[in-house]
């Protein structure tokens, strides 16, 4: 007894609604503007990481010189090789069954197989370690003795090739002078007579001189070399080539003759009128 009457449930109150209209006496918000400034900083090397200027000036001075001292090296031991390749390679060739061997006198191939055996001493005692140039100077020793020969065997090989070119030059230019009734009317025929009599000339000069060389031994110079025929060659060419290429004289055409000048105040027959 005495307590109160339960109340029925009652909905709850609605929230107010929102609105963009912003209540009329708010002050408007200022905004904060940010203003900079900027100032000159000057930066201080305190401690670098690398080396100076002098320190890698000498680094790179030392890496030179190790380098040219590995280049001097390297030419040093190619000069050492070059001599020691030498001494092999003349015993070989100027020896029993070599190609040289009939290129050197008794004499000289006795005194030239000497200096090799002594080069070889020489090599490897004192020349085991010495300086380039002194390898230089032993191999342009050796040579000295050596290249007489090798010459004169070149001189023979290529002397062949040289001899059978000049005789077909002859052979040819002799032929072309003698056409003296067809392409070559036009030319002389004391100059094409010329150019024939050069050619005899020089193919019997080179029939004695190829005697005399095949009359000469391997082992001394012979009296005729390529170079000297191949001189006599462009020479023989030099004269002909002028004197078989001139050109036919230009054949001047007959000049047509004006028609005669018709009389002042006159007028010239028609052409087919009588």
């Amino acid at each position: 007894e005495g307590a109160e009457p339960a109340k029925p449930d009652q909905p709850p109150a609605a929230a107010p609604m929102e609105t963009d209209e912003k209540p009329k006496d708010e002050p408007p918000k200022m905004k904060k503007v940010k203003h900079s400034k900027k100032h000159d900083c000057t930066i201080t090397v305190v401690k670098t990481s690398g080396h100076g200027a002098d320190v890698l000036a000498d680094m790179r001075s030392r890496e030179l010189q190790m380098i040219e001292s590995d280049l001097n090296v390297h030419r040093t031991l190619e000069a050492k090789n070059s001599v020691e390749a030498y001494i092999y390679e003349m015993r070989a060739k100027a020896g029993e069954g070599g190609p040289l061997l009939e290129y050197f006198t008794s004499a000289a191939r006795q005194t030239f197989f000497a200096a090799l055996t002594a080069a070889e001493e020489w090599l490897y005692s004192i020349g085991e370690d010495t300086s380039q140039d002194e390898y230089v100077a032993k191999l342009v020793e050796l040579k000295k003795l050596g290249n007489p020969a090798v010459n004169r065997f070149n001189d023979r090989k290529a002397l062949p090739q040289a001899v059978q070119a000049l005789k077909a030059k002859c052979a040819e230019l002799a032929t072309q002078a003698q056409d003296k009734e067809g392409k070559l009317a036009h030319i002389p025929a004391e100059e094409l007579q010329g150019v024939v009599k050069k050619c005899e000339d020089l193919a019997r000069w080179l029939e004695e001189e190829v005697a005399k060389v095949n009359a000469t031994a391997l082992s001394a110079e012979p009296p005729l070399v390529a170079a000297t025929v191949q001189a006599k060659q462009k020479e023989l060419e030099t004269f002909a080539t002028p004197i078989l290429s001139k050109p036919k004289p230009k054949e001047e055409k007959p000049k047509e003759e004006a028609p005669p000048k018709s009389p002042a105040g006159t007028t010239p027959p028609a052409a087919g009128s009588e």
